[in-house]
């Protein structure tokens, strides 16, 4: 501590080579972790050690502002240590199969390095470090685990100063395995679908927008989320097997988001929970051509008040910031004079509370010397398109007819309410709407 402080105080003093000389005060120098009187310090050549740090030979003098590491800020010549992180909360643990639990938990801190995740097998069991995250993380998937078992999870936030405290604690059960003999895989072999097995899918989209689920590749489901964006989907009376699900949303001007894909093992007889699902926001441009110095307007959707980041992709990547209002629209105006002529890209991604949504589609824009705008979306026919190709054909025809006069499943019976007449049942009335919204 006496060469340390040799060197704040030279530093403080004098700017470049450190010259042999000796310094005497009577101050005390105090904080939560240290007390330090009348000190009197030598600066020479070498370097000063401890347990905490290495300190060599001379400092120039510090300039205006300050130096800081994961570990300590260096400010005017003094050391301000970050202290331990404040303990995580709210950790939740959500079922995915026989072998994979979902954790998500709130990061209450600001100086964390990372998070360190225990786990233990049943009440009785012994708790043990099974992973620990980097900083600023909220989630972890544990899938090493056994099918029909309790587990126990408890985590706590870590730097350099030591550990938090624990948070609570959470625990969920596996789902339990097949009985020998079941069958099937994706695509709805094996034996007949139990009435007991299926997914809900929940999560957040777009206020009063469509979202769609798809089950390798065909449509599954189709609901509408709430002023809230919040959705429910259940896609029912499948078999056992392993699934490619997609879901996508629509936003109330017709674009789309990317689909978020999820790999599913169904259990016979069993119902699976996919929650937290943030659908990425909805992005499109006014202009496809900008005038150098103009503006072009970068808009979409997402969740009510969400915090949205739009990066830019020119020679170097600039990153912006918009808000979206109650309505879950968001707008960016890009000064094009950030960048040169040619062509550029942007998407976006969004934040609400502690979740973040993976990164939107992809738009393009030139600046070049005039402004071109574009064209609103074709938005696909609200009624007749079965199949969701924002067609109404052959296809469609041959979807209903396979329905015709046949009691209909879940998954279609939402379909058949939303895009054709809406009374349960295939029917003539059926395809008298589809031969009138016939696009070919």
């Amino acid at each position: 501590m006496r060469n340390v402080l040799t060197a704040l105080l030279i530093a403080a003093l004098i700017t470049g080579a450190a010259i042999p000389v000796r310094v005497s005060r009577a101050t005390d120098y105090s904080s939560t972790h240290f007390t330090i009187k009348d000190p009197v310090v030598e600066f020479g050549s070498g370097f000063g050690t401890s347990s905490g740090f290495q300190l060599w030979g001379a400092l120039g003098q510090p300039g205006i502002g300050f130096t800081t590491t994961t570990a300590f800020g260096l400010k005017s010549g003094f050391f301000y240590f970050l202290g331990i992180p404040a303990a995580p909360d709210g950790l939740g643990a959500s079922v995915i199969s026989q072998t994979q639990i979902n954790l998500s938990w709130t990061d209450r801190s600001g100086n964390e390095a990372g998070f360190s995740i225990e786990r233990k097998t049943g009440v009785g069991g012994t708790y043990a470090v099974i992973a620990t995250t980097t900083a600023n993380v909220a989630a972890y998937s544990d899938s090493t685990l056994s099918a029909g078992t309790a587990y126990y999870y408890r985590l706590r936030s870590f730097n350099i100063d030591g550990f938090s405290s624990y948070s609570a604690e959470a625990n969920a059960t596996t789902q339990s395995a097949p009985p020998p003999g079941g069958g099937g895989g994706g695509g709805g072999g094996g034996l007949p679908p139990p009435s007991g097995t299926s997914v809900i899918f929940r999560g957040r989209a777009y206020p009063a927008s469509y979202v769609t689920v798809l089950k390798d590749g065909q449509i599954a489901g189709l609901t509408k989320a709430g002023p809230d964006a919040m959705f429910e989907i259940t896609v029912s009376s499948i078999s056992a097997g392993i699934y490619s699900f997609g879901i996508w949303g629509e936003d109330i001007k017709g674009y789309r988001s990317p689909t978020q894909t999820f790999i599913t093992s169904l259990v016979s007889g069993a119902t699976s929970v996919i929650s937290g699902i943030f659908l990425a926001p909805t992005i499109t441009t006014d202009k496809t051509e900008v005038k150098r110095g103009n503006a072009i307007d970068i808009f979409g959707y997402s969740a009510p008040l969400a915090n949205v980041s739009v990066i830019i992709s020119s020679e170097e990547e600039l990153l912006k910031k918009a808000s979206a209002d109650t309505a879950g629209a968001w707008l960016y105006k890009f000064d094009s004079f950030e960048v040169n002529y040619g062509d550029h890209a942007a998407r976006s991604r969004s934040v609400v509370v502690n979740d973040i949504s993976d990164f939107s589609k992809t738009v393009t824009f030139q600046v070049g010397t005039r402004d071109v705008y574009g064209q609103p979306p074709t938005k696909c026919p609200k009624r007749a398109d079965l199949n969701a190709d924002c067609k109404v054909n052959l296809v469609d025809f041959s979807i209903a007819a396979y329905w015709y006069k046949r009691a209909l499943s879940a998954a279609f019976a939402l379909i058949e309410k939303d895009r054709l007449n809406g009374d349960g049942l295939i029917n003539l009335q059926d395809f008298s709407i589809m031969a009138y919204y016939w696009t070919g």
